[in-house]
């Protein structure tokens, strides 16, 4: 179910997601400047519980790409996150999932 999101931080664009049970809070970020984005979620009569989780794709320079047959260059990376701060890094998307009360 999306959800309607609030953020003013210039070309960065945040959308979000609750999932069909109520659950999780899934926040998707792409950030396509050259400077790391930290996003604190006020969340509206939600509450977390635990550790986030923070997907991130991104490549080691702003012209990476992947070529068929090389090793990939961009991929998907998974790392634990805090959900009062998420961060992006600089040239990059990241998906956050959020466990919910």
């Amino acid at each position: 179910k999306p959800l309607v999101v609030s953020y003013d931080g210039g070309p960065v664009d945040v959308s979000a997601a609750l999932s069909a049970d109520g659950r999780t809070l899934t926040i998707g970020v792409v950030n396509p400047t050259a400077a790391e984005v930290s996003l604190a979620p006020a969340l509206s009569g939600l509450a977390t519980t635990g550790a986030a989780v923070r997907w991130h794709i991104t490549g080691p320079s702003p012209e990476a790409h992947n070529t068929p047959g090389k090793p990939r260059v961009v991929d998907i990376q998974r790392s634990d996150a805090d959900a009062s701060s998420l961060k992006v890094p600089a040239l990059s998307c990241a998906v956050f999932e959020l466990p919910l009360k």
